[in-house]
């Protein structure tokens, strides 16, 4: 079952990692149906995993499809105009200095904690808070204001 009817979400390498050293990368599955993973995402997913890095491979996720301009290394720049040739498009990026270079493109984006807070609201996790000592580990940097936020809007206690 399809939680989130966004038309199409495109992915970057960072938040995929995160999600998927967390153990909650199948929440993106439930909640969008399919990911547009970019070559330059792929390779970069990639050389993450040929370093000993816990990537996902995008190859093992049916979910996941390869689509996109041809590219051997990854930039956020090609990930946006991927993702504006596609209307309604929501782009899936860390850090937030990325996502709002996304937004002053015009494109709908979001990080790995907005996918989890949405994952909270359609009951697909019972709790954000569980989940972040394992994304921080995984390499997703929040600062106590940041986390303070997502619990409130997690409506969980501190």
């Amino acid at each position: 079952m399809i939680i989130e009817t966004r038309k199409t979400i495109l992915a970057g390498p960072v938040p995929l990692v995160q999600l998927h050293g967390a153990g909650c990368l199948w929440v993106l599955e439930r909640m969008y149906g399919s990911v547009i993973v970019t070559p330059g995402v792929a390779a970069a997913l990639a050389g993450m995993r040929a370093g000993g890095m816990y990537a996902p491979d995008p190859a093992v996720f049916p979910w996941m499809r390869l689509a996109g301009p041809a590219a051997a290394v990854y930039t956020d720049d090609a990930l946006f105009a991927a993702a504006a040739e596609i209307d309604g498009a929501l782009v899936l990026v860390e850090p937030r200095h990325a996502r709002r270079a996304a937004e002053a493109r015009g494109l709908r984006a979001t990080g790995t904690l907005g996918v989890l807070l949405m994952a909270k609201d359609s009951g697909l996790v019972a709790s954000v808070a569980e989940f972040l000592p394992l994304l921080a580990e995984s390499g997703l940097v929040l600062t106590p204001k940041a986390r303070l936020t997502a619990l409130l809007l997690a409506r969980e206690s501190l």
